[in-house]
């Protein structure tokens, strides 16, 4: 991988700690303001419902976008000694994916994030921190899977193009 597509993948992957740090503040601030507890969870049921379908949505929406994107893109390819189908500049084809793969992860880290805002609401208006804590580990799982690998963004071209990824 060139220097410049190796720099690129660190950009996204200090977004992905940045992102995932945020909701780490966002628990910090309700353990520190220890707030007071309010009666019945009415808002709870509901809530979590929409957190639901935002961590559904934080893992499905990206990728297709992501697949998409990657499905409409043309690279030049050739063929190895063997005779397989290998793409021709490997940098220039990770250079090219790189903006639209930190696009979609930023997406997916944001759904993901919305899980924890939810459980945060839902301390701020007076529910024990225990209430709140499961909407942030729901969080965390999904912004884990998203960690940004050379794997995850060759991954879906491979399938859609039927060619081999070779570093050069």
């Amino acid at each position: 991988m060139s220097p410049h597509a190796t720099r690129l993948l660190n950009t996204v992957r200090i977004l992905w700690g940045a992102l995932c740090a945020s909701t780490f503040v966002l628990l910090g601030v309700l353990v520190v303001a220890r707030l007071k507890h309010a009666g019945p969870p009415p808002l709870v049921i509901p809530l979590a419902a929409v957190a639901l379908a935002n961590a559904v949505v934080a893992v499905v929406l990206p990728r297709a976008q992501y697949r998409n994107f990657v499905r409409r893109k043309e690279f030049e390819l050739a063929s190895d000694v063997n005779g397989a189908r290998i793409f021709a500049h490997p940098s220039k084809v990770i250079e090219a994916l790189l903006p639209m793969y930190q696009t979609a992860m930023i997406l997916g880290m944001a759904m993901a994030e919305s899980v924890a805002l939810m459980g945060f609401v839902l301390v701020y208006l007076g529910q024990p921190l225990i209430v709140g804590i499961p909407f942030f580990v729901v969080c965390w799982l999904v912004q884990a899977t998203k960690f940004p690998t050379l794997e995850s963004i060759i991954a879906p071209l491979e399938a859609a193009t039927q060619a081999t990824f070779r570093p050069d």
